[in-house]
């Protein structure tokens, strides 16, 4: 290869490179601006490499600054990106002194975003959320995004919320509440019945879910089938745990 042509090949490797660095900045301008419009306009490039990495306002990265916006035209588009860009969106958390780290995952739970939540399954994709900050969305999460869901056993089983004192009468002094009796305390029954059924459920680590639904079955029919529903369930996974129930003798510790 002569050196004229070697020279031309790095010019435009240089200029290549230039131009996604640009398109990027530019990308990230428009949403800061919010220019939706010119955001699909760059995004829809047959040049543009998105740079996963890249923050946006709030040390977003551009899926979580979309959801924010609820651009769905741009998640859509974003979310048609090769697989290990995506993965790198979906791994990001944002560093929070003294709070949990705050990633894509539990932001779309917070604002009830369905198809993010769907695309870990069908694009089978790694990601990173806090147990603690995906039990606090159950609170207001839709049920079809707890159904989408990937509940692996230890976001359903570990980890959660710490509570101090007294909840609707229930004494939870330094209680740790999983997705199930998070569900069952802020009485979003159809949720809880889920989670309780999902294959993944562990009753020996769900003893909490068992007691809020005791204490509360007491004013709320509701509450009666969900605390039948979990002896059912425990007594098809752990028959000595459901017999321990019927008789009453529940040692809660700090589940």
């Amino acid at each position: 290869m002569s050196d004229t042509q070697s020279n031309r090949d790095s010019d435009r490797l240089i200029s290549e490179f230039q131009d996604q660095i640009y398109y990027n900045d530019l990308l990230a301008e428009a949403v800061r601006m919010q220019q939706l419009d010119v955001a699909l306009s760059i995004i829809d490039r047959d040049d543009f490499q998105l740079d996963p990495d890249k923050k946006y306002d709030n040390d977003y990265n551009l899926l979580m600054a979309s959801v924010e916006l609820g651009w769905d035209e741009l998640i859509d588009k974003v979310l048609k990106q090769p697989k290990p860009i995506l993965e790198k969106l979906y791994s990001y958390e944002k560093e929070r002194p003294y709070r949990p780290n705050f990633g894509l995952v539990c932001l779309a739970l917070e604002k009830n975003n369905l198809a993010v939540i769907q695309a870990i399954k069908e694009k089978d994709l790694a990601f990173k959320a806090s147990s603690c900050l995906v039990v606090s969305s159950i609170q207001k999460a839709s049920l079809d995004i707890i159904k989408s869901f990937p509940w692996s056993k230890e976001l359903l089983n570990d980890g959660g919320l710490l509570y101090m004192g007294k909840v609707k009468g229930i004494n939870l002094d330094w209680k740790v509440t999983r997705p199930a009796s998070e569900a069952i305390l802020r009485e979003r029954w159809d949720i809880a019945e889920h989670l309780i059924r999902h294959p993944n459920f562990d009753p020996e680590k769900n003893l909490l879910a068992y007691k809020i639904a005791k204490k509360m079955r007491r004013h709320s029919p509701e509450a009666r089938e969900i605390a039948d529903l979990i002896l059912e369930v425990t007594t098809e996974k752990s028959p000595k745990l459901a017999k321990r129930h019927k008789r009453g003798f529940l040692l809660l510790g700090r589940h």
